[in-house]
């Protein structure tokens, strides 16, 4: 891929939330994602998306499931904690970042 296709890839909406999501909450099931991030219907090829640039891997939840999980890459990790360090840096704290996601994602927990 051109280094212009992976610059535009960061400029793509919930890109950089799925990435700091995954980074701070783990590994998660698709559904985990459209809860806390967006439930936006082109979620799916966004994912996909990342997972062909290399920023995330899906796997079986369990051995012999259908159902998958996503998980960061190396190079997704890297990318994450580099704009974790970003939005500290600028004064936001990651802390109240993952308390947002689990909020957002488990809703009795509001």
């Amino acid at each position: 891929m051109t280094s212009e296709a992976n610059f535009r890839l960061f400029e793509t909406k919930h890109v950089l939330r799925i990435l700091v999501f995954l980074h701070l909450c783990g590994p998660k099931s698709k559904s985990d994602i459209y809860r806390a991030v967006s439930t936006n219907p082109r979620m799916a090829e966004k994912l996909d998306l990342m997972e062909a640039h290399g920023l995330v891997a899906k796997r079986p939840k369990e051995v012999g499931s259908r159902r998958e999980i996503y998980d960061l890459t190396p190079n997704g990790e890297r990318c994450a904690a580099m704009f974790c360090s970003m939005e500290e840096a600028s004064g936001v704290s990651v802390a109240e970042l993952r308390s947002d996601f689990i909020k957002d994602s488990i809703p009795f927990l509001e």
